[in-house]
C-alpha cells in the first residue's frame, strides 16, 4: 500500500500542475516503527474544473479515487470558497514497509528508507528519502516547444513541500525548517531533492533504572568504605596500645 504512495501523490501533483497548486506530503512516524503518509493538495475550482472537462478525465479521476480506498487509502475531496482540497492519508505498520524505492515515469527517482537502531538506553532514528523531480520535465518526442516552455513555467510555479515528524529530540537534519520534531523541506522543481533526518528517543524506565542501580552501588561502596576506615583505625588504636 505505501509502496506506491509517493508515486500516486507525485503523479496527482502532476496532473493538477498550475499557477495556485500546493501539495504537502507529510510522514509520521511512532516510535514502534509504525505511523501514516499523508498528501495534502490545494487548486482553484477552476482548474479543477477545467481538468474534469477532458475527455475521460472526470471517469479517470473517480477509478483513481476508487483504486485508493480499494487499498486502504483514505481519500477526502472538499471544496470550500473558490479552492479545492484533496486530502490522502495511508498507513503503515513497520519501517520497512514505509522503505519502498519507487520508480515514476520519465526517469524521475524516489525512495525512502527508514531504520530504528535499539541501544541499551535509547533509541536512533534515521530516516533518508529522494525525491528527484528532473523526469516531470520530459516531454515525448515531436512536441510542440512552446507548448513544452509552457508546461515547465507552470511546474516551476508549483510549491511541493515534504514533511517528516520522528519520535523523541532532532539531532541532525537537512531540512528547511523545524517545529518540534517535525521537518520540512521546500521541494525544488526540476531538481533533486535529497532528505535526511536524524533522532533519538531515551528509554526512561532503563535510564531511571540504571540511576537507581548506580546511586545503590556508591552507596554500598562509601559504606563498606567506612566499615574499612573504621576497621582500620581500631586496628592502630589497639596496635598502639599494646606498644605502650
Amino acid at each position: 500500500m505505501s509502496k506506491t504512495y509517493l508515486l500516486l501523490a507525485i503523479l496527482l501533483g502532476i496532473l493538477l500542475v498550475a499557477t495556485g497548486c500546493t501539495m504537502d506530503i507529510s510522514t509520521v512516524i511512532h516510535p514502534d516503527g509504525s505511523g501514516t503518509v499523508s498528501m495534502s493538495m490545494s487548486e482553484k475550482t477552476e482548474t479543477t474544473d477545467f481538468i474534469r472537462q477532458i475527455p475521460n478525465m472526470a471517469d479517470y479521476l473517480l477509478a483513481w479515487q476508487d483504486s485508493l480506498r480499494k487499498q486502504g487509502i483514505m481519500i477526502d475531496d472538499s471544496r470550500r470558497g473558490d479552492m479545492e482540497y484533496i486530502f490522502t492519508q495511508s498507513r503503515f505498520h513497520s519501517l520497512k514497509e514505509l522503505s519502498s524505492p519507487a520508480d515514476l515515469p520519465g526517469g524521475a527517482k524516489a525512495w525512502v528508507y527508514a531504520t530504528a537502531e535499539p541501544r541499551t538506553f535509547e533509541t536512533i532514528y534515521r530516516f533518508s528519502a529522494i525525491v528527484d523531480t528532473t523526469g516531470l520535465y520530459g516531454s515525448a518526442p515531436g512536441i510542440d516547444q512552446q507548448v513544452l516552455s509552457e508546461v515547465h513555467k507552470e511546474l516551476n510555479k508549483m510549491q511541493m513541500t515534504y514533511s517528516v515528524t520522528l519520535p523523541g529530540e532532532i539531532l541532525f537534519s537537512n531540512a528547511d525548517r523545524q517545529l518540534g520534531n517535525k521537518l520540512t523541506w521546500d521541494m525544488r522543481m526540476n531538481a533533486y531533492n535529497e532528505i535526511k533526518a536524524e533522532s533519538k528517543i531515551e528509554h526512561t524506565a532503563k535510564v531511571q533504572l540504571f540511576e537507581r542501580a548506580r546511586t545503590g552501588l556508591i552507596l554500598v561502596l562509601a559504606a563498606s568504605l567506612g566499615v574499612l576506615t573504621c576497621a582500620v583505625v581500631i586496628f592502630l588504636i589497639r596496635h598502639r596500645r599494646r606498644q605502650s
